[in-house]
């Protein structure tokens, strides 16, 4: 038995609730808005012409590491866990289409030269590359924020 100072009353038990609660909109401003914005302005050398190709590696490399400050920043504010945790898979594809795009751009300057038009202008169509890219982002997000709201309970 506790005696906790209330006078002749003693208990032998005491529970304490605690009633905790998150905030999402942290996280959602600080970490998931800016490294959206990161993946969509590397998206955005799709549409400088295919000469540019200096200008199309420099954004996406820049790109590539703003990514990477942001997900160390994500890393830092969060919890160590033993298990992938929501950012990561978010993170991870993130890094997956930035890469391909980098890809697609180095493909395109490679194998581009050679399905030249006999005008000299490539039949690459890069717009149709980058709203690929638009529609895998929008899937992405319309399958992983509903996952992630009924994991957390917010649904």
């Amino acid at each position: 038995m506790y005696d906790l100072g209330l006078g002749n009353i003693s208990y032998e038990n005491a529970w304490v609730t605690l009633n905790l609660s998150r905030y999402p909109q942290l996280p959602i401003l600080s970490i998931y808005l800016p490294a959206l914005i990161v993946v969509v302005s590397s998206w955005l050398a799709f549409l400088l012409p295919e000469r540019e190709a200096g200008t199309k590696l420099s954004i996406g490399v820049s790109s590539f590491l703003a990514l990477l400050m942001i997900t160390a920043y994500a890393e830092k504010q969060t919890p160590k866990a033993p298990y992938i945790r929501g950012h990561d898979l978010f993170f991870g594809f993130c890094f997956a289409t930035m890469f391909f795009s980098l890809m697609t751009h180095i493909h395109n300057r490679i194998f581009g030269m050679q399905n030249v038009t006999p005008s000299g202008k490539p039949k690459i169509r890069s717009c149709s590359t980058l709203s690929w890219f638009l529609l895998s982002l929008f899937l992405f997000n319309a399958l992983y924020w509903p996952t992630i709201m009924y994991i957390s309970g917010y649904l």
